[in-house]
């Protein structure tokens, strides 16, 4: 094991120039070694940073699904050392949904589910909007609903790829809005009952709750794709998932109450909301400059 040797009265750390007071720099944590860089040290400096990190994730992994409200009260209050940072944590669940996305919403999938596909979706598609313009679909004849119906099919077929492709390079901003809207509606339910959390303490909670929601949904969709699930079953299982685990890390964060769960609730599906309107808005006029 490298040690410092006994340091001169004018010894600096060549990290940040603090003086050096013993084996690591008060100001910037930097190890002082005395010596040439050898391969033992190389891999010390990796294991410290990368191995120290992957021990930390299985614990903050199963505490998030377990019992996320204590999870991120354990963070505010100071047992960090032990956890994964709630960034990083958040980073990586995304990291899951986007390999598993694939699995459940690839543009094959959902160009052939019942309920999403041209068939027969436009079909009844295309007689509510022609019902909503006041008009008969019954005086359409058989060869315009089927140039129509062509023609939608073929621009689903374009417009689908590119969107996916879209969401997928912008899912972890997507699971940042999840992570401040679910933190902004705690703080706005729960700012008249005795909390005096601030708002980047409960983004701690929303940051760990929507880290475990995008990893365990894309599971549990890719779960109901394969057992042959229609997407809308999907998005019923995952929204259901959303609302559950919202609920339950807001009783854990602060009162282990019905009425906490239920403000909790409440707070997930708000930000689903805010969540999907951010979907659409970013994501959208994004793939129609790419299809223009």
């Amino acid at each position: 094991m490298d040690t410092p040797s006994l340091l001169p009265a004018d010894a600096h750390c060549l990290d940040c120039g603090a003086p050096q007071t013993g084996r690591y720099c008060q100001d910037c944590g930097q190890q002082h070694l005395d010596g040439r860089l050898t391969l033992r040290s190389v891999w010390r400096d990796f294991a410290e940073r990368f191995l120290k990190f992957e021990r930390g994730l299985p614990a903050t992994a199963r505490l998030a699904v377990a019992d996320p409200g204590r999870l991120a009260r354990e963070y505010v209050r100071g047992r960090r050392r032990r956890y994964v940072n709630p960034v990083s944590f958040l980073l990586i669940g995304s990291a899951v949904a986007v390999l598993l996305i694939p699995l459940y919403a690839s543009p094959e999938r959902l160009l052939n589910d019942p309920g999403m596909g041209a068939q027969p979706g436009a079909a009844a598609g295309l007689d509510l909007g022609i019902r909503i313009a006041g008009g008969d679909p019954a005086a359409i004849t058989p060869e315009q609903r089927e140039r129509i119906l062509a023609e939608a099919a073929a621009r689903q077929a374009e417009f689908v790829p590119v969107y996916i492709s879209t969401v997928n390079q912008l899912y972890s901003v997507f699971s940042v809005v999840l992570a401040l809207a679910f933190a902004g509606f705690l703080k706005l339910f729960f700012s008249g009952r005795d909390q005096t959390d601030t708002f980047a303490e409960t983004l701690v909670l929303g940051l760990f709750f929507a880290g475990t929601y995008a990893a365990l949904s894309a599971i549990a969709a890719s779960a109901v794709a394969q057992l042959d699930g229609t997407i809308l079953l999907g998005m019923a299982v995952t929204t259901g998932l959303l609302v559950a685990g919202a609920a339950w890390a807001a009783a854990g964060f602060y009162h282990r109450t019905w009425g906490a769960a239920a403000l909790g609730a409440v707070s997930g599906i708000a930000a689903l909301v805010i969540y999907t309107v951010a979907i659409m808005a970013i994501a959208l006029p994004i793939v129609i400059l790419k299809l223009a």
